[in-house]
């Protein structure tokens, strides 16, 4: 993913706009498009348009603006992993997410006025924050519009995620749900035009079929008819 980011940025030419709307990712990857962004020859301007939770929000900051939607949310946590392995990996392991972290505190604290300490403690408690708690930190530069419709997230992966969000995924699942008979409708619709047309064709063939023995019936007894009168004659 982050090739082909870099891959577009490499073809663009002046002033970009970003629109995030995501639940996060790999770190790695998220880095290195963060990295290509602070990098691009030419000002970046980021709009938070629902969601920028876990390594999304470490992308937004590297736009020279960051805007959040209105009802829009920013979301940091440490990062975490799944591994299998015996004692060795796991600890290898963990020194690895430390890094990580170390990482993420750097990108936040260059990009607000916040402390390593202040972040840090974001980090461990995992911090959602609106468009509004994001812009009084310092972490963006303006909020702007309305939300419409929030990034499509598994929102099991997080812990403390905010009732802001439950409502909004809440209220996205009940318009589908209310979307979903008319279509279903539709689709019953179809398939009984369906079984009325093959219906039409079986009768079509049984019709045919029955015309069809008829005429060789009638066929037969007319030459049956006619073998007679040949018979008739030849006695005569």
């Amino acid at each position: 993913m982050a090739l082909d980011v870099i891959k577009e940025l490499s073809d663009a030419e002046g002033d970009i706009n970003v629109h995030i709307n995501s639940g996060g990712g790999s770190v790695s990857q998220g880095i290195a498009i963060y990295n290509a962004l602070k990098e691009y020859n030419g000002d970046v301007h980021v709009k938070v348009d629902g969601l920028a939770a876990s390594i999304a929000s470490v992308i937004a900051m590297a736009g020279n603006t960051v805007t959040m939607a209105e009802g829009s949310l920013l979301m940091v946590h440490l990062p975490w992993t799944m591994i299998a392995g015996n004692a060795n990996d796991l600890r290898k392991e963990a020194d690895v997410l430390d890094q990580h972290k170390e990482t993420l505190i750097d990108i936040y604290a260059s990009n607000s006025p916040l402390s390593r300490e202040e972040i840090e403690g974001m980090l461990t408690e995992e911090t959602w924050l609106t468009a509004d708690e994001a812009y009084e930190l310092g972490m963006i530069t303006d909020v702007a519009g309305e939300l419409k419709q929030a990034a499509s997230v598994d929102i099991d992966r997080f812990n403390n995620a905010p009732n802001e969000l439950l409502e909004i995924l809440d209220l996205n699942t009940k318009s589908f749900d209310q979307e979903q008979p008319e279509e279903i409708e539709e689709e019953v619709v179809e398939e009984k035009d369906e079984e009325v047309e093959e219906k039409q064709v079986e009768n079509n063939s049984e019709k045919e079929y029955t015309n069809t023995e008829e005429d060789n019936f009638a066929r037969l007894e007319a030459a049956r008819q006619r073998l007679a009168t040949i018979t008739k004659l030849a006695a005569l």
